[in-house]
């Protein structure tokens, strides 16, 4: 095992908001609880010197009318990390925190749903495993993206991205 060049120093719950759908039968099948699936994402570089960056992740599940879903949920994290002086270029630095940073973040994410939702009507709900792809920010807008984005996740892993409202 070794240590990761990127560390966390802090991060925090900016936002959770989590509602039982008080219509769910739990005597019908359950409706694909991330059809309505989104994240969003936001990079931003703090201190070039020190290779310090903020990463925000949210996610939110919004089920469809109809559908037959026992919650919906939209949680929001912030977090403060520091990248070794000693990674090769800014462009591998980038990469680094594109993919890793929301994925440590979508830990806690995950572990805060999964404890909320246990104490709720439906029981336990836990996220599904997701991917966030190592990009820097010229790869983002070469693509026609934000470096800030909503993507929507399909039970299938495969990401969409939708336009920030």
């Amino acid at each position: 095992m070794r240590r990761s060049p990127l560390q966390v120093e802090t991060y925090f719950l900016r936002e959770l908001s989590f509602s039982v759908n008080e219509d769910y039968d739990e005597e019908k099948p359950v409706g694909d609880l991330f059809k309505g699936f989104q994240y969003f994402t936001d990079f931003f570089c703090y201190d070039k010197a020190s290779h310090k960056w903020q990463c925000v992740l949210g996610l939110r599940c919004r089920p469809t009318e109809g559908e037959n879903n026992p919650y919906s949920f939209l949680i929001a994290l912030a977090g403060y990390f520091v990248v070794d002086a000693d990674v090769p270029s800014r462009e591998a630095e980038e990469k680094l925190v594109h993919a890793n940073a929301p994925a440590l973040l979508y830990t806690v994410a995950r572990e805060i749903l999964s404890s909320t939702s246990a104490r709720a009507r439906w029981g336990r709900i836990n996220l599904p495993t997701v991917y966030f792809p190592a990009v820097t920010s010229a790869e983002i807008k070469e693509e026609g993206q934000k470096p800030s984005s909503k993507k929507s996740v399909s039970t299938k892993g495969k990401k969409k991205i939708t336009k920030r409202g």
